[in-house]
């Protein structure tokens, strides 16, 4: 039971990584959108930044969109997977089977 408790406590924890990671990506995502709305808007008012076309930039964005939509479906399942492996752990948590100082213990090696 320890060692389930303890695996499921690793889990957290990659986990975790995973979303920490996934949610800087939509952030980098998002910026390089943001970016791409100020090109495109530069763009109609007459200013060609870098010699880019705006065909260019509207596919960069729409790629842009595609993979913030694929991240942030992503982030969501990582989300619903920490939230299973709690619901389990703290299942696995009554006061018969397991104690908060055990439980210390699992979190110190799992870390």
């Amino acid at each position: 039971m320890i060692t389930q408790c303890s695996r499921l406590v690793k889990d957290i924890q990659k986990n975790e990584e995973k979303l920490s990671n996934l949610k800087r990506s939509l952030a980098e995502f998002t910026e390089a959108n943001n970016s791409r709305d100020k090109e495109i808007k530069e763009h109609e008012s007459g200013f060609t930044p870098k010699n880019i076309s705006i065909i260019d930039i509207i596919k960069d964005k729409k790629n842009g969109e595609e993979k913030i939509t694929t991240l942030m479906t992503k982030i969501k399942m990582v989300e619903g997977n920490i939230k299973e492996k709690r619901d389990e752990l703290k299942n696995l948590r009554n006061p018969k089977s397991i104690t908060e100082g055990e439980l210390g213990v699992l979190r110190t090696i799992a870390t």
